[in-house]
């Protein structure tokens, strides 16, 4: 077991990403906090992990919140009396209202950036702390291939560049306490945050269209970057973004 005992939390574990991973993380011996801010998805997340004899706890969180994200990290260390990995997946792609800078409202932007920018932020800023008293671990951030290249969601891209960005600097800050810290890039993976663009038939062929695999990605694809990124088998890698997106950036 790759992650036996380690002690993981998972923001956005509710649906999508985060779900797979901490279905995974767990079958790999982790011992997680499954968090979100929407509680009945993330309980059955909880009961699916533990009908296979897995070890799971929710935590019901808005990562925008300074106050929510202190009471997490506080209640996950009662509760394990340690932090070996944080995996900030919690995020929001207003696809319907987000687009150029000059078509988006300041709120939009405001938004995007609160959860996926701040709560990124305000997630290592109080959960790093305890990775470093356990004896150091893995922090992953969560971005997107639309970081990378441009796709027209200039609010959405703002914040997930700014969390690549971070990633790069916070793996500088936090190398020497022996906390690695990685980003993730994914293309169109099949999730809840892009079921509009999903359901929406040109957009579709567009995004198959730049895709040389010629799929969308499952969500377990990219739980397997994460269990990569989480586990030994990373142990050289810091401050980098694993790009999984089915060729999407080489276009």
């Amino acid at each position: 077991m790759r992650l036996k005992d380690k002690v993981v939390i998972i923001t956005g574990a509710a649906s999508g990403i985060g779900r797979a991973s901490a279905i995974r993380f767990a079958a790999e011996g982790a011992k997680v906090v499954a968090a979100d801010r929407n509680k009945e998805p993330g309980l059955l997340c909880v009961e699916e992990i533990k009908s296979h004899g897995g070890d799971a706890q929710f935590i019901q969180v808005d990562v925008s919140s300074s106050h929510e994200v202190q009471k997490m990290i506080k209640t996950s260390i009662e509760k394990y009396q340690r932090l070996d990995v944080l995996f900030n997946d919690a995020g929001i792609f207003l696809h319907n209202v987000d687009g150029p800078v000059t078509a988006i409202s300041e709120k939009v932007f405001e938004d995007h950036y609160n959860v996926n920018l701040k709560g990124t932020f305000l997630c290592c800023k109080y959960g790093i702390p305890h990775i470093i008293e356990s004896g150091g671990g893995t922090v992953i951030n969560m971005a997107t291939v639309d970081a990378i290249i441009g796709i027209g969601y200039d609010g959405y891209a703002a914040s997930k560049g700014g969390i690549v960005a971070m990633t790069r600097s916070m793996a500088l800050s936090y190398g020497p306490q022996n906390v690695r810290v990685n980003c993730i890039a994914p293309g169109t993976v099949k999730t809840p945050i892009n079921e509009g663009e999903l359901n929406d038939i040109e957009k579709t062929k567009k995004y198959l269209q730049m895709t040389p695999l010629g799929r969308f990605a499952e969500p377990e694809e990219i739980a397997s970057a994460a269990l990569f990124l989480a586990s030994d088998e990373s142990s050289y890698v810091t401050g980098t973004t694993l790009v999984v997106d089915g060729g999407m950036s080489v276009i």
